[in-house]
């Protein structure tokens, strides 16, 4: 039961905020993330009062940390049973167990059974939603979500610390960005219509056709509420606190499937890329390749998207390439661009490793809650909403992205950055890579079946890898090999240079000499995108 809330729950709640990722069409409604804690707070408590000794403690301090660190207060009174109340109240007031995370400080947790990704760091959270012919690209029913179609494309939420979260994300974000511009998303420039308007109601309705439509129907959860996605590549390696994730974006089941489905049935035909998110300390590297679309269609990339109160002092600085000074709004070829919201205290720096040029708007927007939720009352809403975008022309050839996000940064960290340590080693849609040489590390995603060469590691076929070497010259090196298909019986590794020991080692990973170096054979047969993990030294 510990592990449940340790290893489950609490990686999806920040300062007691419940990340967008998880929470499907609800990131429509009107409740906070504050407020949707408590059920998890009244499942906790309930918990605490049948653990034992360490864990007991555990979790009762949990419930502290959640409340201490809730920009609105926890409210009992939600909790469904009376016994509930009165149990958080004994831990309220018993002063022995001091409030405490069951995180630690820094985190890297790879949710790959169900597309979710959470890198977490003193002063922030990375939270990524992902999709595949496993898991639906978005959850919409009963006019609930109403432009959901790309939030399983690679969307992004970076969350700050000490900031109220309402001001930040919630349904307000959703109501004030664009569906198509949401943060990490590449989208085709067109206007899609809901659900209720293109059938008139909050579902398609067609219950004489051979896939029978109707409200509660399969087909309607396969093509209407849940549809999935249609690649196999979703996942990434986990090596202790850091990560690396990938997803080759497709077109949905509908799409996929058009042929069978009746002719008044509307599908919708997605942008090409793949990508890669490689999680460190202070930087969040973001790979993308064979950015376009296949019916010559333009196509947008939101590098971020960050929205703030109408009156808040918002500033945009940064460098071109060139080197000269640049504030914003505008286009241009950029090298570093900093957010800076004053009176929230927060900012969000950019390195833009190899990327085209950035255009960068701020914009005054005020929609109805409505927009995005039928139920939602007619209440306005005006953010003040920064986007940092790439474009792609119409007919363009497949263009290719390289930056980084650093949440908090400063302008003298941003101009250190510059001779920084990270390089890209490729970003292709066969293999993206990097290395950060600060930590030793060099992180790999391979899409395609074959041979993959990069910076003295080979891999076999589609793979997600992490290599960290430590100590004077490299002595040890710790490796871990992720199956992002959960597709692969095995993958192979091959360490190019002296040859390496192993030290310790999961189940299921063999260690061998080979020429030109080290090999790792990893068994990844029904391992569900599990990390297996080798420790290796010589």
């Amino acid at each position: 039961m510990y592990g449940w809330v340790k290893d489950g729950f609490a990686p999806l709640i920040f300062e007691g905020w419940m990340m967008e990722i998880v929470k499907g069409r609800a990131v429509a409604r009107t409740e906070s993330g504050y407020a949707d804690v408590a059920v998890v707070v009244e499942a906790v408590v309930d918990l605490a009062s049948l653990a034992t000794g360490a864990e007991a403690t555990a979790l009762k301090s949990y419930v502290k940390h959640l409340r201490a660190t809730s920009r609105t207060p926890l409210d009992p009174a939600r909790f469904v049973s009376p016994v509930s109340i009165v149990r958080y109240a004994d831990i309220i007031g018993d002063a022995s167990p001091p409030p405490a995370d069951l995180n630690p400080a820094a985190r890297s947790v790879a949710f790959n059974a169900m597309d979710k990704t959470v890198h977490r760091r003193p002063g922030y959270a990375f939270a990524l939603a992902r999709s595949s012919d496993r898991i639906s690209k978005y959850e919409y029913m009963n006019g609930e979500n109403l432009m959901p179609w790309f939030q399983g494309d690679g969307a992004h939420y970076l969350y700050l610390s000490g900031q109220d979260q309402t001001q930040a994300y919630g349904v307000d974000y959703f109501t004030t960005v664009s569906p198509y511009g949401l943060a990490g998303v590449t989208a085709p420039v067109e206007q899609r219509r809901t659900v209720p308007e293109l059938y008139g109601k909050a579902y398609y309705d067609n219950p004489g056709h051979p896939l029978h439509f109707t409200s509660s129907s399969e087909s309607q959860n396969t093509y209407v509420y849940f549809p999935r996605g249609t690649n196999a590549w979703s996942g990434g390696a986990v090596l202790g606190a850091y990560g690396a994730a990938g997803l080759v974006q497709s077109s949905d089941a509908a799409y996929r499937d058009r042929a069978l489905l009746p002719d008044d049935f509307v599908v919708y035909r997605g942008a090409r890329a793949t990508k890669s998110w490689f999680l460190f300390d202070e930087e969040i590297v973001v790979l993308a390749a064979g950015v376009g679309d296949a019916a010559g269609r333009a196509v947008t990339t939101t590098v971020d998207a960050r929205v703030a109160a109408p009156d808040d002092r918002v500033t945009l600085t940064g460098t071109r390439r060139d080197g000269r000074a640049w504030s914003g709004p505008g286009t241009a070829d950029l090298r570093r661009l900093r957010y800076a919201n004053a009176t929230q205290n927060t900012a969000v720096g950019y390195v833009f490793l190899d990327t085209p040029p950035v255009r960068v708007t701020l914009e005054r927007v005020t929609r109805s809650r409505r927009v995005v939720r039928t139920a939602n009352p007619d209440t306005p809403v005006t953010r003040s909403v920064c986007g940092v975008t790439v474009d792609g022309a119409a007919g363009a050839r497949p263009a290719r992205l390289a930056y980084a996000l650093v949440p908090n940064a400063t302008e003298d960290w941003l101009r250190a950055h510059h001779h920084g340590p990270l390089k890209v080693l490729a970003n292709s849609p066969r293999l993206q890579a990097v290395s950060h040489s600060g930590l030793g590390m060099t992180a790999a995603n391979s899409f395609t079946p074959g041979r993959h060469e990069t910076a003295g590691l080979r891999v076999e076929g589609p793979a997600s890898v992490i290599v960290r070497r430590q100590g004077r010259g490299g002595a040890a090196t710790t490796v871990a090999v992720s199956d992002p298909t959960m597709d692969r019986d095995r993958i192979t590794v091959l360490l190019r240079g002296r040859r390496l020991g192993k030290v310790t080692a999961d189940e299921g990973v063999r260690v061998s000499r080979e020429p030109g170096g080290t090999r790792i054979d990893v068994d990844t047969r029904h391992a569900y995108g599990k990390s297996f993990t080798v420790t290796l030294r010589g």
